[in-house]
């Protein structure tokens, strides 16, 4: 697909239709490190995914879901370090074709450019894939429990979330502590021991060997 222009592009644009498990995996990347964003004057969003060097798998595993969104396969990418400018970082990137499907999930988890979590999340988040995919992202593990990293979205909006996890996965939750930032106190969410175990057995179909250090001192 690579090749594709002109109007042989906005042919090609006209037959795609998201299929449920690309679906339910954009509502996992919403929730973690996927990115929406307009690219040059298009009129339509994109979608970016990219990793750390070491997790060019996982990039892989993505792109393999939206394979037929993507002209270009994922490439290394390579960034002066903003803490040290003699030192490069390296990571796996690729981008979605803009389409009016993105911008229906932009306009869901964006306002005035900044992610936020929509009022309806709880509709949103409906498969474990989407789990999955957010605690592969965000997920980390602390003995015996889990924590994700929501510390960049509000009180509120993981607020919305923890309802979210109680009422589609039967998956209990605190707000810890995470940090003190410009002027601001930081939260994640903390699953429940017993929650954690829960979200592990759910998510087991969709983890990637390489990422299921994540969640292997979890007992079960």
């Amino acid at each position: 697909m690579e090749g594709l222009r002109g109007k042989a592009l906005a042919e090609y644009k006209q037959r795609l239709l998201l299929q449920p498990e690309q679906h339910h995996l954009i509502i996992g990347l919403m929730l973690g490190d996927g990115n929406l964003r307009f690219p040059g004057r298009s009129h339509h969003a994109n979608l970016t995914v990219e990793h750390g060097e070491m997790q060019q798998e996982y990039v892989q595993y993505k792109y393999a879901r939206l394979q037929e969104w993507v002209l270009t396969p994922p490439s290394r990418v390579s960034r002066i370090y903003h803490k040290d400018p003699t030192r490069t970082l390296g990571s796996w990137r690729f981008s979605t074709i803009s389409h009016a499907t993105f911008t229906f999930y932009y306009h869901l988890f964006y306002r005035a450019g900044r992610k936020t979590i929509p009022g309806n999340i709880s509709d949103l988040v409906e498969h474990p894939l989407s789990l999955a995919v957010w605690l592969m992202d965000d997920g980390n593990k602390n003995k015996d429990v889990l924590f994700v990293s929501t510390e960049c979205f509000s009180v509120e909006e993981q607020e919305s979330l923890r309802s979210c996890l109680r009422e589609r996965f039967s998956i209990d939750s605190t707000l810890n502590f995470h940090s003190h930032s410009k002027g601001q106190d930081l939260y994640r969410i903390r699953l429940s021991r017993e929650g954690s175990k829960r979200a592990v057995k759910l998510i087991a179909p969709y983890v990637l060997p390489s990422l299921s250090y994540k969640f292997s001192a979890i007992p079960l």
